[in-house]
């Protein structure tokens, strides 16, 4: 399959940008975050994005029916009509391929169109446990970035939109007031959900006590950004419906009866809610510090990047000695 050059990318990215920018100026102020919400998939190569969203989209389609792979960046929508509601909730659904060089496209999902209803989603790879918290690191870092940059745009252009984005994160700010780690957590500005994928791998292939440190270490990570995590495997029919009772809530408001389901024990995936963990729960990492500093090295020296092989390093330049 041929490259996507980066002029290539940056012209299909400018392209729908100025569409939906377009849109965007044709909605009135009442009408602009009321029936629309957009998702963005986002995570590195083969860690299950685009089988997140074709379960989602399609829950009763085989487990060996795999989609392809997503070059670039790709579109599907869902629609949702709650009950007693003459109107349905549209969700565009974003599906960002692995490679580095598609990360231009994010100003595609992540603007100041969509900044007023949205929702990320962060995929991580866990029959690859070493580079978790790596890439999870990498896309909160880059996701941040941009929600920023475009709540400022939306400030500079329409005020009145930016006042309702104030009051959804003020919410989801007074909801931690009484949270014992409240002086630990810093909400992202957009709703987050954190998915690892591949649980049967890491089950089968991973010490189980490796395997409850990574799960300790991502639910860490997850309450400190105040996103949900859900652990899930294709083959997993409980932690496939934990993902879709997550993502309906997220995307159309409907929560599940008896609430998001709450899976804490490591043996199994695990599912918790955003705001529902707290560092005692957790526990502490080897170094006995709660924080992602701590929480990275102890996953570095459990997980070594199999690629970094010091010794091979050493082993050549003693040969350059002769």
């Amino acid at each position: 399959m041929a490259k996507v050059k980066k002029k290539e990318v940056d012209d299909f990215s400018s392209g729908i940008f100025a569409r939906l920018t377009e849109e965007y100026g044709q909605r009135s102020a009442g009408e602009e975050f009321a029936n629309d919400v957009t998702i963005l998939f986002c995570g590195s190569k083969k860690s299950g994005k685009t089988s997140l969203v074709d379960r989602f989209i399609n829950p009763t389609k085989d487990e060996k029916d795999q989609p392809k792979a997503t070059v670039a960046l790709d579109y599907k929508f869902a629609r949702y009509a709650t009950e007693g509601s003459s109107s349905k909730v549209l969700a565009h659904i974003y599906d960002l391929g692995g490679d580095e060089a598609n990360e231009n496209l994010l100003g595609v999902p992540v603007s100041k169109a969509t900044v007023g209803n949205l929702v990320l989603a962060i995929t991580l790879d866990l029959s690859e446990p070493h580079s978790c918290v790596p890439n999870l690191e990498k896309w909160l870092q880059l996701l941040r970035s941009h929600v920023d940059k475009s709540l400022q745009a939306l400030a500079q252009e329409n005020p009145p939109g930016l006042l309702h984005i104030d009051a959804q994160r003020a919410l989801r700010a007074n909801s931690y007031a009484e949270h014992p780690d409240r002086g630990f957590i810093t909400p992202f500005p957009v709703p987050l959900v954190i998915f690892g994928t591949k649980w049967d791998v890491l089950a089968s292939e991973v010490d189980p006590e490796k395997r409850k440190n990574l799960s300790r270490a991502l639910r860490h990570y997850a309450l400190v950004h105040g996103a949900h995590l859900v652990l899930c495997s294709l083959k997993e029919k409980a932690s496939m419906n934990a993902m879709r009772s997550v993502l309906r809530q997220l995307l159309f408001g409907v929560a599940p009866k008896g609430g998001l389901p709450e899976q804490l024990d490591h043996s199994k995936p695990v599912c918790v809610a955003a705001g529902k963990d707290s560092v005692q729960s957790i526990g502490l990492p080897s170094s006995g510090q709660a924080s992602e500093r701590a929480w990275r090295e102890f996953m570095q020296h459990l997980f070594p990047d199999p690629s970094f092989q010091p010794w091979k390093r050493v082993q050549q330049d003693c040969l350059r000695c002769f």
